[in-house]
């Protein structure tokens, strides 16, 4: 869908793994060498947009079709529509599948030198691994698609069990928990809240309270800095 909450990616290197089910294999040819690697080692979100212009989709929907226009067809059933047609234009070959002859040649000239620098954190975090992703791509390359499947597969199963993964995963689990409300729908509404520390994430969440009309309380461990805070609602 041509729309803001589309994106792609390789979620699975924020595990600490590999891209699976032959993403070290595919996201080359498709994309390239060097935005296969960003995507690889990143694990970064691609707007629908930038997905289309970098080649990982063919096609983009807009969500405002025709569909959603009629009463009596869904947006569903439009992108049906699309989904069928893009299929029959893969079988009348109108929409082409590969890439240039000489693609298969860049890759493999690119990979052989191609290094791996250290990361730099603060702009694009790295999940781990670098030189094993590396090594799969380049089997994959320079021995073909076969040799690649089996060499993601085998580095997918080693990193799985590695104490590096399971942090992460162990991590990405308590996110998920901690999004959850274990406490059920409170017996009635809350009309005044505490907010402990005037600073400005303190300030801030008094603001929206009061904006919600919650009467608010706010306590620091000094009256200039509860001063300061009372300062910043009023200019909200």
């Amino acid at each position: 869908m041509k729309d803001k909450s589309t994106i792609l990616s390789a979620p699975e290197v924020m595990l600490g793994l590999l891209p699976g089910a032959g993403g070290t294999q595919r996201l080359p040819r498709l994309i390239g060498l060097p935005n296969a690697l960003d995507m690889m080692l990143t694990g970064k979100n691609i707007p629908a947009q930038k997905a289309k212009s970098m080649g990982l989709v063919h096609q983009l929907v807009d969500p405002l079709g025709p569909g959603l226009h009629d009463p009596q067809e869904g947006s569903l059933a439009y992108l049906e529509k699309v989904a069928v047609q893009a299929a029959k234009d893969l079988v009348a070959k109108k929409i082409k599948t590969t890439k240039e002859k000489g693609m298969m040649q860049k890759l493999q000239d690119a990979v052989m030198g191609t290094t791996f620098p250290e990361p730099d954190l603060q702009e694009s975090p790295c999940y781990g691994h670098e030189e094993l992703k590396g090594t799969v791509v380049r089997t994959g390359l320079e021995k073909g698609l076969e040799a690649g499947y089996l060499a993601e597969a085998q580095g997918f199963g080693e990193l799985a069990m590695t104490p590096h993964c399971r942090s992460l995963m162990g991590l990405y689990h308590g996110q998920v928990a901690c999004k959850k409300n274990s406490f059920g729908k409170p017996q009635k509404e809350a009309e005044t809240i505490a907010v402990l520390g005037a600073g400005l994430m303190g300030a801030g969440i008094a603001s929206v309270s009061i904006d919600k009309g919650m009467h608010t309380i706010l306590k620091d461990v000094t009256l200039p800095a509860v001063g300061k805070g009372e300062q910043h609602v009023y200019k909200q």
